[in-house]
């Protein structure tokens, strides 16, 4: 089981202020606050994955950390530098030719997949994190560029 309070530091503070509204105002307005509450605590277990970009970041540190390159399929924005500590760039690629140049050139690299929405046949041995709505996946460069149907169904997430 999951503690609310430990996915969401601000969930104790929102359930205090609902009873604190609810203690002043009584019902029927500090039910609303009670309620709202009610509904931020129910939705944070749910949601909070999503946005936790933590554990990703210290998979890419210690990929990093075993001089692995690392690439973005898409524009990069970063995300991932601050929690992870990373030290080295995280390049952002945005077309198939470049994509291929850089899985040949990288072999030993790891390329890093938004799956806005449905995600496709993924092997259960790669990791996926959920992200923002859809997935985000590890490809190791290797593997991808031996799979010519899964390289060619990448170019729609770039």
């Amino acid at each position: 089981m999951r503690i609310v309070g430990l996915a969401d530091p601000l969930a104790l503070s929102q359930a205090l202020a609902a009873w604190d509204a609810f203690a002043r105002l009584g019902a029927p307005e500090g039910e609303l606050a009670l309620a709202q509450a009610t509904l931020y605590l129910a939705l944070v277990p749910l949601l909070a994955p999503q946005y936790d970009l933590a554990p990703v970041s210290r998979v890419l540190s210690g990929l990093q950390a075993a001089d692995r390159k690392l690439a973005w399929l898409g524009k990069y924005h970063g995300q991932f530098h601050f929690l992870g500590r990373l030290q080295q760039r995280i390049e952002p690629i945005d077309a198939r030719r470049p994509l291929v140049d850089w899985l040949d050139g990288n072999p030993h690299g790891v390329l890093l997949v938004n799956y806005k929405s449905l995600q496709p046949d993924i092997p259960d041995d790669l990791p996926v994190q959920p992200y923002r709505g859809g997935s985000l996946v590890l490809w190791p460069a290797s593997r991808l560029r031996q799979d010519q149907r899964r390289l060619d169904a990448l170019s729609g997430n770039a």
